[in-house]
């Protein structure tokens, strides 16, 4: 796997005309030809002079048009831990009674979500650490349709326990909405 991060100033967002998440969604993908998504990506917030966008993929992306592009390969010794402290930004949904998807509204239930989640994704939270650190939603438009998508962030210790459904957890990502920045595990070694 290789880990990217794409740095944008604000004259490079203004050159590509780059307007909120569908912009960065397709600007991504415009490192990576191809009919198949290979990348994870995460578009952190806090970032003073422009973008920071964090890329997990397989292969190479191509160089951007403008911007600084950074990466290296992560070595598969690097997933052989038994502990993280970790981050990960989810679009938080359920399916109701009548199999419609529905949001996750809040922190507490934001976070009993996640927990009744863990142990699929290969790993449980130590819960002293665990931290629902926001939720709200991500809105954007595509074409004439306005999308609407419920999203917590989370973050704390995870002790893995399942080390092959982890690795895919990491690698693949986890839940829906990823093709819009949704589902990268950011992880560093604690031990």
């Amino acid at each position: 796997m290789i880990l990217s991060k794409l740095l944008l100033d604000w004259k490079s967002l203004k050159s590509l005309s780059i307007k909120g998440v569908y912009g960065i969604h397709k600007l991504i993908y415009s490192l990576f030809p191809g009919e198949k998504r290979s990348f994870l990506f995460y578009d952190r917030p806090e970032c003073r002079f422009g973008k920071e966008i964090l890329i997990l993929s397989e292969m190479q992306p191509l160089l951007p048009p403008v911007g600084i592009l950074q990466s290296k390969v992560i070595p598969d010794s690097f997933l052989e831990n038994s502990s993280y402290a970790f981050q990960i930004m989810l679009n938080a949904v359920k399916r109701n009674s009548e199999g419609k998807l529905v949001p996750i509204i809040g922190k507490e239930e934001a976070a009993a979500w996640f927990l009744s989640k863990q142990n699929s994704w290969g790993f449980e939270v130590i819960q002293d650490s665990f931290e629902v650190f926001e939720t709200g939603v991500q809105i954007f438009e595509k074409g004439e349709t306005k999308i609407t998508q419920s999203k917590a962030s989370f973050r704390g210790v995870l002790r893995v326990t399942d080390r092959s459904v982890f690795k895919q957890s990491f690698e693949q990502g986890i839940g829906r909405g990823k093709a819009f920045g949704f589902g990268l595990l950011q992880l560093i070694k604690t031990n």
